[in-house]
């Protein structure tokens, strides 16, 4: 059963910002790039690749040759990146200062429309299409058509190649590859063709897996924990007396008087009493 496993090269002193690096600019890994293609050989060493397989492209073969670690690496033209014509190594910020229309009617169909002076993503599928039955007839050649055991073949290549690719090998529509798929730097993505043996045959397995090879996130600075004053107690309102009553008893019948609390120093009578009297 052969399985896939794509990845794309790493990063470059040109991928920052990101632009278009197709097949004319050439240049090799960065320092940070060397670094992620040692991660992810140090994360597929275990895996012992009947082949490794890489794109032309300096950026790509050195991400292989790291990781194969002394075995063979096949250059395989068909991988290359996609020919991005005159737009080669700008920005999308540079391309809508100059081209925006020209941009805007790619981006609506960007597998029949070609860069200017370069690639569809039609002219890419067939170069990619042809590499898949290719690997898949070799397969059947080393091993026949069935069998359970896994034959993991490596292929390093590019973004828009590798999405294009991954569009062929599952059957979906080219035009829609930058919509469905992403392609980070030495991501893992895996194809596996276990249902047939043609090159639209396979099964996506997992895609853009970037696990150990992440950037590091920003260091976390601890922040003290905001000081929540205490809630004031509560005020005392004073307590109202206008309908409070006081029992008094008259001092001269001894009769029990309920007399208001706001009552003052008026002189106060009990009924049927003779005598007054004050609080």
């Amino acid at each position: 059963m052969l399985t896939l496993v794509l990845t794309r090269h790493g990063l470059t002193s040109r991928s920052r910002p990101e632009q278009h690096l197709g097949q004319k600019i050439d240049v090799p890994l960065s320092e940070e790039g060397r670094a992620q293609a040692a991660a992810l050989a140090a994360r597929l060493e275990p895996v012992d690749f009947e082949r490794i397989i890489s794109s032309p492209l300096l950026r790509a073969r050195q991400t292989a040759e790291i990781v194969a670690g002394g075995r063979e690496v096949e250059i395989e033209p068909r991988l290359a990146e996609m020919d991005y014509g005159g737009w080669e190594g700008l920005t999308y910020e540079q391309i809508n200062e100059t081209d925006a229309e020209e941009r805007r009617r790619w981006e609506e169909d960007p597998a029949s429309r070609a860069y200017p002076g370069g690639e569809s993503g039609n002219d890419v599928a067939a170069r990619v299409r042809a590499f898949l039955a290719d690997l898949v007839d070799d397969h059947v050649r080393r091993h026949g058509h069935a069998g359970t055991t896994e034959w993991p073949v490596l292929a390093v290549a590019h973004s828009s190649t590798n999405r294009i690719l991954m569009c062929v090998a599952l059957d979906l529509p080219v035009r829609e590859f930058r919509q469905r798929f992403s392609q980070g730097q030495v991501n893992l993505t895996v194809l596996r063709f276990e249902h047939g043996d043609g090159p639209t045959d396979a099964r996506l397995v997992l895609a853009n897996d970037l696990a150990g090879v992440l950037e590091p996130l920003p260091p976390v600075v601890a922040v003290p924990p905001r000081k929540v004053p205490s809630p004031a107690p509560p005020k005392s309102e004073p307590v109202s007396t206008a309908s409070a009553t006081v029992r008094v008893a008259c001092p001269h019948c001894r009769k029990t008087l309920a007399v208001p609390g706001n009552h003052g120093e008026q002189p106060l009578k009990s009924p049927g009493c003779s005598g007054t009297f004050r609080l």
